[in-house]
């Protein structure tokens, strides 16, 4: 569990993600799984978590 920042330029919006790795057994091989946790404001540097999914 790592928790990730990711930049949307086109809403130049900083988004927070709860990043998890699993082994998918049909392609053998780490896939990638991310959870919304809420938004990063980078003056306060600090996360705002976005409603019942964060």
């Amino acid at each position: 569990m790592t928790i990730t920042k990711s930049y949307n330029k086109h809403t130049n919006t900083w988004y927070v993600y709860d990043t998890t790795y699993v082994f998918d057994e049909t392609k053998n091989k780490k896939v990638q799984k991310r959870k919304c946790i809420g938004k990063y404001d980078p003056v306060t540097d600090s996360i705002i978590e976005t409603g019942s999914r964060g």
